[in-house]
Parts: structure tokens; sequence; C-alpha cells
């Protein structure tokens, strides 16, 4: 939990295995509400008295006793009642500045073997992104770097839907009606897209030459196949033009198309071979292969032979898992600005090492969550317990405009584009940003402090709850906002260079004499959590864990600034603030860094 902590968690972790105790480390450790209990509290003492039958009060002496010889003088032992209570002491908080380079580094040696595949954001190869679509991107892309900060492998997946009835509307409006491009690709198609839908609904005959086309596409039919993937690749490159602004960038995409192609029929066979689907000899479905689940029979096959989405994405996920004998091919699509090469799915690709993985991700809104519980059924059904366990969706609320929801089909989208969003912060950033430097660095903060705006208004609402999209809202610059983050960093990195310019950059350890006053011990311990709290927001899948940290943080730094002056005291003292201070940089670097915000030196 806390930095330094380790022979306590280490402790508690031995007693949990001892006495076969359900839960982890964090079940049994908690930070007490009343700072009079101490720094951190053990509750231990309650279940092992449960399992042996013991007296509670007598559990915790002894736990208590047994904490004392393990420990050294940083840590004040206390039994209150059935409570194991740790005070941190001085030399506590000398030691986590003596290291203080180190409590950013959360990154764990033995997390390195364990792959989490994390799937986002899965976006309709016929439209652009809009600001829904980039909910689920940025919960996915923070997801993703904490789990890699962690020390995790991490692969980050992006599915491409491109056999869906929408992408079918989209190629017989390219290939019949009007296939002259103009402006940006993905922002073109979708007009089309708004266009051909409404047609579809008011003309029965153009409806049945659009399913014969998406019937020609699950064939790979020669006649259209090559303008499909044409169509679908030139969407896909422009909606990751607007990711790559957003600092957001995948290891590979898989074509739903290719799923269907190289993996249905090995993974059909193993969900027939173990008895987790059944083919309807009559009634509602018949004709249909079905997977029954407590909640009713899910189709994965219809009758007339097509597959559902679900269909695909059960044997998708056998992949995912390495459950599967043959693996899907891979060729290049391009280079990213990251500097690393994207792979598409390709049928006359290499097979690579992706899948396999022992956690799998799922970032999708609430609205499917039933299609993702039977993906979950079917792999416990089909005796994939550890992968049933490991299977998460991170379930969040949609995005809704003032006016009513976000809709593709009905161009509800039109102006609430991501694009719309970058470009609009960007503007608003630049107007505030000095107009004394220079024009390439006036631009450079603003698309730093514009994107940080965004990210921050995104996902400091737990995924859980819907956002109702405001512009104003989403693009805050003052307050509770990105900006107020990052300019809480500017300041940390402020006071270092005047220190530096002072010339008292020394580097010595502090002398365990040192009394720590009030507001610097306060700081320390909310230092000390951030490890924890890196823990949380991977664990919960809720990136407004570490945003709702930090915001603490900066109001705990602010009032040790108020009250602990660093320029002008006295030099031990001096350097002990100065320690705090680079600490206080050294993890808000990360924060933001994890978050996907842009720590800035100067705005």
């Amino acid at each position: 939990m806390y930095y330094g902590c380790e022979e306590i968690e280490e402790f508690v972790n031995d007693k949990i295995q001892d006495n076969g105790l359900p839960g982890n480390v964090y079940r049994y450790l908690e930070i007490p509400g009343n700072e009079k209990y101490g720094d951190l509290s053990m509750t231990l003492g309650f279940q092992i008295a449960k399992f042996r039958s013991t007296n509670p009060l007598s559990t915790a002496k002894d736990l208590a006793e047994e904490l004392i010889e393990l420990c050294d003088d940083r840590f004040d032992i206390r039994v209150i009642g059935p409570y194991v209570n740790i005070v941190f002491t001085d030399k506590y908080f000398t030691t986590i500045l003596n290291e203080w380079e180190r409590v950013a580094q959360i990154r764990r040696e033995e997390n390195r073997n364990i792959k989490v595949l994390i799937e986002y954001p899965s976006v309709n190869p016929n439209k652009p992104w809009h600001v829904g679509h980039l909910r689920n991107a940025l919960l996915g892309d923070v997801i993703a770097n904490m789990y890699e900060g962690l020390g995790y492998t991490v692969e980050r997946v992006d599915y491409i839907d491109d056999l869906g009835l929408q992408v079918a509307e989209s190629i017989y409006s390219y290939l019949y009606l009007n296939n002259r491009v103009e402006g940006k690709f993905d922002h073109w198609l979708g007009k089309e897209y708004v266009k051909i839908h409404r047609k579809m609904e008011e003309d029965k005959e153009t409806e049945r030459k659009i399913r014969e086309v998406l019937r020609k596409m699950e064939g790979r039919d020669q006649e259209i196949w090559k303008d499909v993937c044409n169509v679908v690749d030139r969407c896909v490159t422009a909606q990751y033009e607007t990711a790559f602004k957003y600092n957001i960038f995948h290891d590979y995409l898989v074509y739903e198309s290719d799923i269907l192609a190289e993996l249905f029929d090995e993974g059909m066979e193993l969900l027939k071979h173990s008895g987790t689907v059944r083919y309807e000899e009559s009634g509602e479905y018949k004709g249909c292969y079905v997977a029954p689940t407590p909640v009713g029979d899910k189709i994965l096959i219809r009758s007339d032979g097509t597959v559902t989405y679900t269909g695909k994405d059960v044997i998708f996920h056998l992949w995912k898992y390495g459950l599967l004998k043959k693996g899907l091919k891979f060729r290049e699509m391009f280079v990213q600005p990251n500097g690393e090469m994207l792979f598409r799915s390709s049928v006359d690709g290499v097979e690579k090492e992706f899948g396999h993985a022992d956690k799998v991700i799922n970032v999708i809104s609430s609205e499917q969550t039933y299609p993702q519980e039977v993906v979950r059924y079917v792999l416990e059904t089909m005796g994939h317990k550890k992968a049933a366990e490991e299977f998460h969706h991170l379930a969040y609320e949609i995005v809704r405009l003032k006016e009513g929801k976000l809709s593709g089909r009905e161009g509800s989208w039109q102006s609430y584009t991501a694009d719309d969003l970058y470009e609009e912060a960007v503007k608003r950033a630049y107007e505030k940003v000095s107009k004394t430097y220079s024009e390439d660095e006036r631009l450079r903060i603003s698309k730093a402090v514009g994107l940080n705006a965004i990210r921050y208004s995104f996902l400091r609402v737990s995924p859980e709850k819907v956002i109702v999209f405001d512009w104003n809202r989403a693009l805050n610059m003052e307050g509770d906002s990105g900006p107020y983050l990052t300019y809480a960093y500017v300041r940390t990195v402020n006071i270092l260079k005047r220190l530096n310019e002072q010339g008292d950059e020394k580097s010595y350890k502090i002398e365990d004499e040192y009394r720590f006053n009030e507001y610097e011990r306060r700081l320390l311990k909310h230092l000390a959590l951030f490890r924890y709290h890196c823990w949380k927001t991977a664990s919960e899948l809720r990136p407004n864990v570490l945003i709702d940290y930090l915001l603490d943080l900066v109001k705990e730094f602010n009032r040790f600034y108020e009250n602990c002056p660093v320029i002008g005291s006295s030099a031990q003292t001096k350097h002990v603030r100065t320690l705090i201070v680079k600490l206080t940089e050294s993890v808000l670097r990360k924060g933001l860094t994890l978050l996907g915000m842009i720590p800035l030196d100067r705005m």
C-alpha cells in the first residue's frame, strides 16, 4: 500500500496464505479515516480469529508482537481493540526522502511474464470517431498505460468490424451511388452513410441490394472484395490520424473478416465438441446454432448460415487466450508517430506472437454487457475457468448530447467529432498562452494544454456514469481541470529551477534527527501512496481513481508550499523540503504520463 511498507504487506500475505483466507493484502490493510488511529490499520485479527475460533483481541496482540519483532523503528505498532494500528515515525519519512527517486517507480519485475490484452475502441470503419468513441479510446489507453507501467506485458488491439451491416451500407453507397471523396475520408464516408441509411429505411429494394452486398462481403466475393478492403483501410487510416492527435497507439488490428476466414471453422468445432452450443431442430431458433446461457439462448449462427457478432466474438476470444491451434496472420500497415509499427491481420500475412493472453480486458459500452457475459459463460462452460476469471469487461456509460443520444445512423455526431473537439481545444488554449513565446513554442504548449483538458474531462468521470457532453466543461481551462494539474506540475519544475539557479542542487542523505512537521508528514504520506493508487486504478479499471489521487496530492502540495518555505529556510530544512518538491515533481510527472497527459515545463 504505502511505499516502504513492503515487509508489512509480506507479513499480511503470509498470514493470508497460512490461514487460507480469501482476497489479497489490501483486503486486510486500510487507511484509517481518523488519523488518531494511526497511518495504517490491519484488520487481520478479525478473520484469523474467526478461522481459528480464537479471541480477536488476543489474536491482534499476537500479530502486533510478531510485527514489532519484524519491523524496525520506522513503525510504531499499537493495538486498539482487535485492530493493529501502525504509526509512521520520522525515520519512515526520512527513508522515503533518501530513496525519493524510487517512489514513482511502480514497475514490478514479477509482472513481466503476465500478458494483458486490452481491446479498444473498436469503431465501425465507416465513420469518424465522435466524442463517444473518444471516451472508449481514452479509457482503454489509460488502462493499457497502467498495466504497462506496473510491468505487465501489454498488447493493445483494435477490433475492426469490416463485415457488419453498417459497413455493407457504406460499401453499397461507394460502389453504386457516390465515390467522389471530399475532405477527410472518414468524415466523408460517415456523411454518406447517413444518406444511404435513410434511403435503405425508405426503400425495400435498396435494403435487399445492401444485404446482397453483405452476403458477398462475408463470402469474400472477388467482384467487390478489393473495393471493400480499400474503403475499410482508408477509413481506418483516417481514424488513426485522429487517434494520433490524442497520443493513442495500438500494436495491431484484428479484422472480423479474418476471424471468419481463418479461425471460425476450428472454433465452432471446439464449441460443438464441448457441447457448449447446440443446433436447433425446431422452434423459434430452428436452423440456428445457439449458446445456452443462464439468461437465455444466444444465437451464434443464424438459420441462413450467417454468423452473428457474438458468434465471431466468442471465436476471437478463444484466439486471444491461445486456445486454438490455428493463429491469425499479420502484415505491416504503417509506422505510427511513436515509431512503432502498426500491424493488421491479413490472410496473406505471417503468424506473429500475438494473443496467448493471461488476462483480457474489453473496453465496451455497458449496452454490450449481455454479449460480454455470453463470452465469459461460454469460456467457463468449455472448461476454461482461468480464462473466464481473467475476462474483464470495462463497461462504461455512453456520452450523450444535451439534445439526446449520439447516433451514427442519424448523423447526430456531426460537429461532435473527436477531430472537432481537438481543434477547438487547441484554439482555446492558444488564446490563453502567453504571446511572449515564439510561435512554435506557443503552438506546442497549446496542443499539450488542449489535450490535457480533454483527457482530464473525460477521465475525471467514473466509467459507470453518463457524460452529457458540454463544450465548455470538456474544454475547461481553470479550476478542476487538466490545465490545473498541468500548472501544478509546472510549479514544481519552476521551484526546482530556481533552487538550481542558486546552486542548491546538492545531494546528501537526511540525518535521522530531522523532525517533520504536520504539512511535511501529510504530503509525504500522500506521495507514498502513489503505487497503491496505480494498482487500484488498474485493478478496478477506473482512471478516475488516479485523477482523484493527483488532485488530492496537488492540494497537499499547495498546503505544504504555503506553510513550509523552501527558499530562505535553514540548510537542513531547505534540503529536506527540496527533496519533498523533487519527489512531488517525480510523482506528478509519472501520474500525468500514465493518464496520457503531457507534463509541461512551462505554460
